[in-house]
């Protein structure tokens, strides 16, 4: 994992845990106890405020030496909030297991609560002065998030846009006959109003290929008269509606959803569809409903939706069910090599000439996991390196450094995962982290890993739900979203 994404995420973790916990703990304990009650308020009044700047600051930070310093400053004041939140509750902790009025009015308890109220009030001047200079630098922010928009045609999250397209590389597609053979076999024979399909997994397993597979497939293209390829992380809701139309009717159709919605419908009717929703993360606006809704059912038409998405329950909340949710699986060892062999030897038509080359080859190859976006950024890079023996045991021995250091394109590995990642529950980046700090293929006790997350406030009773309950449950969670 890159090292910004540990610092962002432990950075996100410090302002959950102090939102709500920390700071429930201050209001009923540290306040009662130590007193500060205004002072307390205040800091946390304050910093629901900084919160809502700090997502737009970090991400843009790397476009200005300003946003670079005021994330930085702001990093550095949320990391003393929590230090004196923490000694705060140690203090009281301390007091509870003496006389508190005698620990109280002793010279140290008197001592730590002068000091408490210089830092308190030390910090809201700071979180003052944090605030007035993210105000003058608002317009910046703006004018980047306006670049992002202008780029893509839509503003996206942390400004990576993943534009897709129908179109599909047959010389870089291995392992897909058994995948879309099920496929063929679900949509073929379907008889139906609307059936709805999901391709569903982690970032880089395939399942834009396979549906690129299935949507140029010539027994599905005679199945339809229709065909719409959306890529869902590119639009919003008026530009899906666009494209569908633009797909159909070439011309100029207006910004009037309603008016466009009825063109689709009208577009449609008494016609068998094929639409594809691509790269489909959330449906958290409604926007999936009003477009489906939309769209003519009827019994003789038999259209099919199909949906690809790297999150399970958003494509089981668009209403599809789990026997026609598809999920790909990694590469063999002998797909994998295939594969590996496409890319990194394809000026030799994807023959490998050297014996030593292939054993190093296969060792890197076992690093990739069956991921086939990871066996694609290697081979790629190693097939404009020199093809020398010491040189690929360099790249094999320093894999993971080097293709967290290799690409920065919006279709890299690293860049494909980060999404992923930046689309997880926090919860479940706070405990995905704690594996940062064990060795490559170390053997982890469940026990100490939950006990940690639990400590640390990561992990909390839910219901009838024990801790302990909710840790195993987030285990099941992370493990079902590795690669290997």
């Amino acid at each position: 994992m890159k090292p910004k994404m540990i610092e962002e995420a432990l950075l996100n973790a410090t302002l959950q845990v102090l939102k709500k916990e920390l700071f429930d703990k201050v209001d009923s304990q540290v306040q009662n106890v130590l007193g500060f009650e205004h002072e307390f308020e205040e800091m946390t009044s304050e910093l629901e405020i900084l919160q809502s700047y700090f997502g737009d600051v970090d991400r843009h930070k790397e476009k200005s030496k300003t946003l670079e310093s005021a994330s930085t400053k702001l990093r550095e004041l949320i990391y003393r909030i929590d230090d004196l939140v923490s000694d705060c509750q140690n203090r009281v902790e301390y007091e509870k297991t003496r006389n508190s009025y005698l620990s109280a009015i002793s010279l140290r308890g008197m001592y730590f609560r002068c000091q408490v109220g210089k830092k308190l009030a030390e910090i809201n001047r700071d979180i003052v002065r944090m605030r007035q200079t993210l105000d003058t630098i608002l317009p910046m922010i703006s004018l980047c998030k306006s670049d992002e928009a202008g780029s893509s045609g839509v503003g996206s999250s942390w400004g990576r846009v993943r534009w897709t397209s129908d179109i599909i590389d047959e010389s870089q597609t291995v392992g897909l006959a058994e995948d879309t053979k099920t496929l063929k076999s679900w949509i073929l024979p379907f008889n139906g109003s609307l059936q709805l399909i999901a391709i569903v997994g982690m970032g880089g397993v395939g399942k834009t290929t396979l549906t690129q597979k299935i949507y140029n497939d010539r027994d599905v293209c005679s199945r339809f008269d229709v065909k719409i390829w959306v890529c869902k992380s590119t639009f919003g809701e008026l530009e899906i509606m666009k494209s569908i139309l633009e797909q159909l009717i070439k011309g100029n159709h207006g910004s009037d959803r309603n008016v466009l919605l009825k063109r689709i419908h009208e577009a449609l009717s008494n016609k068998k569809y094929l639409i594809v929703m691509d790269d489909v993360w959330s449906i958290d606006d409604g926007w999936w409903k009003r477009i489906l809704d939309g769209l003519p059912k009827t019994e003789k038409q038999s259209s099919c939706i199909i949906v690809t998405s790297r999150n399970e329950d958003v494509v089981k909340r668009m209403g599809v069910e789990e026997e026609q949710i598809h999920r790909p699986k990694l590469l063999s060892e002998e797909e994998g090599w295939l594969l590996f062999c496409k890319v990194a030897f394809a000026s030799s038509k994807g023959k490998c000439k050297d014996i030593e080359l292939e054993h190093v080859g296969q060792d890197i190859l076992k690093k990739c996991c069956g991921l086939p976006i990871a066996i694609k950024t290697i081979g790629g890079l190693l097939s404009s390196k020199y093809q020398l023996y010491s040189v690929w045991k360099e790249v094999c021995e320093d894999l993971p450094h080097i293709l967290a250091n290799e690409s920065k394109s919006h279709d890299s590995l690293m860049a494909t995962l980060q999404l992923s990642y930046d689309e997880l529950p926090l919860q479940q980046k706070q405990c995905i982290l704690c594996f940062a700090i064990y060795p490559e293929d170390y053997e982890i006790k469940v026990d100490q890993l939950a006990n940690w997350w639990i400590g640390e406030g990561f992990i909390h009773k839910k219901g009838t739900k024990t801790p302990r309950k909710m840790a195993l449950e987030m285990f099941i969670r992370i493990d079902k979203s590795r690669p290997c």
